[in-house]
């Protein structure tokens, strides 16, 4: 194992206290996808910040955003010296002349997409704040839906409403659901496909979906809909009364 490859995704933390474990028994190196976890924490801790290096896109559905890109996060002199090489055709960024010293690709920002960047940071605490009220706003009108398994925070963690996820308990209904629900124009999303049920893996490795039945599950029941800043009290109020008419209507 080269590496191991923790997501933390829908803008909550993986379990990286056990991960971190796993890592450790066995030497190997921690690598976070925190493409959707900007702003995350863990017992007060930023992820991205655990392992190695910390993945961050800066894609435009993402917390903040330079409209596409994303940056790392890591303390290892070794790793940053690396990937400002490979980001730059892999030349050699101590010099002025043009030394290539790495195989890279063309991986930079423009001036202008830093820009972007920066003014969003200067407003990113705003920007969870305001997702995390929608995340507590949509709880609380689907609570008592006894059919869907919602999300949750637990005492350790700071999560950020990326998305709002939920988990339909009654099988075969999610998809009628998704289709009831953008019929009243409300864009909604199927849970991520599971790694072992994607086709490149599956002709790579093989049929293994059997050993994976946790991710098998969520992806046939999770759906997830928007908690964006902008997103309105009525606006959320009408998504909640059209998954619940949803619902009662199957």
């Amino acid at each position: 194992t080269g590496a191991i490859l923790p997501v933390h995704v829908y803008g909550r933390p993986a379990k990286i206290e056990k991960i971190l474990a796993i890592a450790e028994k066995h030497n190997i190196p921690v690598i976070e996808d925190c493409a959707q976890s900007f702003g995350v924490k863990f017992k007060g801790k930023m992820t991205g910040t655990f392992g190695a290096i910390g993945c961050f896109s800066l894609n435009i559905n993402k917390i903040i955003t330079t409209g596409e890109g994303g940056f790392i996060a890591t303390n290892n002199t070794t790793a940053a010296e690396n990937a400002r090489m490979i980001r730059n055709y892999g030349r050699d960024p101590s010099g002025t002349d043009y030394c290539y010293t790495h195989f890279g690709h063309n991986f930079k920002f423009t001036n202008l997409q830093a820009s972007v960047g920066r003014a969003q940071l200067r407003k990113v605490h705003k920007l969870i704040q305001a997702r995390r009220e929608r995340a507590q706003y949509l709880k609380s009108l689907l609570t008592n839906v006894e059919q869907v398994q919602l999300p949750k925070e637990d005492p350790d963690e700071f999560s950020v409403g990326f998305s709002f996820p939920f988990v339909l308990k009654q099988p075969g209904m999610r998809d009628k659901l998704k289709k009831y629900l953008e019929s009243k124009g409300i864009e909604v999303r199927t849970m991520f496909r599971p790694m072992c049920d994607q086709p490149y893996y599956k002709e790579m490795f093989g049929e293994r979906k059997q050993n994976y039945p946790n991710a098998e599950y969520l992806g046939e029941h999770g759906l997830y809909i928007g908690c964006y800043p902008k997103l309105t009290k009525e606006q959320m109020d009408f998504m909640a009364k059209s998954i619940k008419e949803g619902l009662r209507s199957q």
